[in-house]
């Protein structure tokens, strides 16, 4: 039989389903379509995706953001989902495209991102004789990603069928990153697509939990909080990846119960800074009000967060009683035991708890009588801590002593906040700083990389930001040396012609008494410091040096009023010392505390002691 080029001849199907010859490369290019996956990055060049290349460039609808690198296109895959709550697709290369991948699938991985990856392997004959460019894409990636799968020849017309699947899986339960292996000749071959639906490949999802807990489950839940005389929400990046509605209910039960609530590093923006309710960010690069609130309480309800040890010490036991949320099962007693685990999605969880909550409100409200509530001591406690924070900042000295991170995001603070702009942050001192002085006030308005803290995220999850928003202002915020894995995407930016605005930090000066065991083992172990402003004057972008403090507020304005690709650089003089505080034993005594004691003694030492890890 003759298979027209073109490949629009339609042909009935057995089942009685539609049937189409396509190439593969088509077949999944439509099938991604289908499902609402509009938004590809790739890098140029690939010929083991040129297929792919070819059948997206034919299709309708669809937008296509080229970069420089693998790694760079995955985060900024990452950014695109952040931002928008939409899932994006990578085209790699097989062979190092899938190698420089790996680091931006293990950070979508780490931080639930859902993305769909696909990249190009050597014809079908060729797999497992060492060919060029040939690569165990599934063995190396297993680790990386929630689900993975090569299209083999075989299964050619299943492909659309496979995408199905695929993004199924992306986005059911605990979202992440999923990966089709594709041969070259399953990319040319032409067959009779099958499509049977999402709805029929793998309808049931194993290892997913429910969307809700039982009932019986909530009102004990209720019964718990009610009963606590220091309860505290603890809201973590879960929240914000269960979408928008999530962070409404959020602070919805937040206002109806009075909670306080605490927020992990990838969860601000959850509930707005400004709203009473909220502490801040919990961690060394936290507020200290959040993590005098987590030591004292005695019910937690932690919501869509892993418990990690950037928020809480491992060694240490949570002091109050667990409540943990979570849609993924595994999640639960992992770290911590959960006297009551609530497994099913943020949002739906949170809107019933409040459900319950307001079933007995006239009950709670008259067993309290009209005299002071039992969480009224709680609140005056962490008004005190509020009040010893503001304070220890004010007994800082003026601005020449604050510092530099610190006097940039102050500056940046109202002007980002009047903009509505998004904020894409590299781990160091410019996250800790943007954490603690700009407000987050939107879910999906401050972009980081959390799970593993992976360095050059931001530059790349900007652009996927930008690729979905191109009007909307953009800050990125990094280090001489974060930037450097994905430096090379300031020419992605420039060819664009998108007016990223991108502020860079000197990295620390080290203090000679953490550095002086490593220059003794390597004298080459140094923190370098290049010269960025210099690499992004030779890719076309605008530059200007900030070697002032006194001149912040004018550089700050002049950059976020440029049209065009534009670089702050904060000169090396202004570096900070990165030093050791010391921690006298009256105050880690005084931290072990158990959770009965009132949490109004000795609020001044701690806050010192927060405020001085922090600085």
């Amino acid at each position: 039989m003759d298979i027209p080029p073109d490949g629009e001849r339609t042909t009935p199907h057995r089942l009685g389903l539609p049937a189409r010859w396509q190439s593969g490369s088509q077949a999944v290019i439509q099938a991604l379509i289908d499902n609402g996956v509009t938004m590809f990055f790739l890098c140029s060049g690939g010929a083991l995706i040129a297929p792919l290349c070819e059948a997206l460039g034919a299709s309708a609808g669809v937008r296509v953001v080229r970069l420089s690198q693998e790694r760079a296109a995955v985060h900024a895959a990452e950014g695109y989902a952040k931002a928008t709550g939409q899932m994006a697709a990578v085209l790699v290369s097989g062979g190092s495209g899938v190698a420089a991948a790996v680091a931006g699938l293990m950070s979508a991985m780490a931080d639930s991102v859902p993305l769909l990856c696909i990249a190009g392997q050597v014809e079908s004959a060729l797999i497992g004789t060492d060919a060029f460019r040939e690569c165990d894409a599934l063995g190396i990636t297993r680790a990386v990603t929630k689900w993975s799968r090569r299209i083999d020849l075989a299964l050619a017309h299943d492909a659309a069928a496979i995408v199905d699947r695929a993004v199924q899986v992306a986005r059911a339960g605990r979202c992440g990153p999923v990966l089709l292996d594709m041969p070259l000749d399953v990319q040319r071959t032409e067959v009779t697509v099958r499509r049977t639906g999402a709805s029929v490949v793998g309808a049931v999802l194993t290892g997913q939990g429910p969307l809700m807990p039982p009932d019986r489950r909530l009102v004990r839940a209720v019964a718990q909080i009610r009963a606590a005389r220091r309860p505290l929400l603890y809201a973590g990046g879960g929240v914000i990846r269960s979408g928008a509605a999530a962070s409404a209910a959020l602070a919805e039960f937040a206002q109806v119960a009075d909670l306080p609530c605490v927020l992990t590093m990838a969860a601000l923006g959850a509930l707005p800074s400004s709203d009473r309710h909220c502490l801040g960010c919990l961690g060394e690069q936290g507020s200290p009000v959040a993590n005098l609130a987590l030591r004292h309480a005695d019910v937690v309800v932690c919501i869509g967060a892993r418990l990690d040890e950037r928020s809480w010490p491992r060694g240490e036991p949570l002091p109050g009683t667990l409540i943990h949320v979570d849609i993924d099962p595994t999640s639960i007693n992992k770290v911590w035991p959960s006297a009551t685990p609530l497994v099913g999605d943020g949002g739906e969880v949170l809107k019933g708890l409040g459900q319950q909550w307001l079933k007995n409100l006239d009950l709670h409200a008259a067993t309290e009588g009209d005299g002071p509530t039992p969480r009224h001591a709680w609140w005056q406690a962490i008004e005190g801590w509020r009040r010893d924070a503001a304070l220890a900042d004010e007994v800082n000295g003026p601005r020449t002593r604050t510092p530099i991170t610190d006097q940039v995001l102050r500056a940046l603070r109202e002007p980002l906040a009047a903009l509505e702009a998004v904020v894409t942050v590299d781990d160091g001192l410019a996250q800790a700083a943007g954490a603690r002085h700009l407000q987050h006030l939107h879910p999906g308005r401050w972009l980081v990389s959390t799970g593993v803290g992976m360095p050059g995220f931001a530059l790349p999850a900007a652009i996927g930001v930008l690729a979905a928003h191109p009007r909307r202002p953009v800050v990125c915020l990094s280090d001489a040396n974060a930037l450097l894995p994905t430096l090379h995407e300031l020419q992605s930016v420039y060819d664009h012609g998108w007016p990223l605005k991108l502020i860079v930090f000197p990295p620390p000066l080290a203090d000679p008494r953490r550095s002086a065991a490593a220059c003794a083992a390597s004298p080459s172990v140094m923190i370098q410091r290049p010269d960025i402003a210099a690499v992004a004057r030779a890719f076309g972008w605008r530059i200007h040096r900030l070697k002032s403090a006194a001149a912040i507020d004018r550089a700050v304005a002049d950059c976020l009023a440029s049209d065009e690709p534009y670089l702050l650089q904060v000169d090396l003089s202004l570096a900070d010392a990165l030093r050791v505080e010391p921690v006298d034993a009256s105050d880690t005594a005084d931290a072990s505390e158990g959770s009965n004691s009132e949490p109004s003694l000795q609020i001044g030492s701690r806050v010192r002691l927060a405020l001085a890890r922090q600085r």
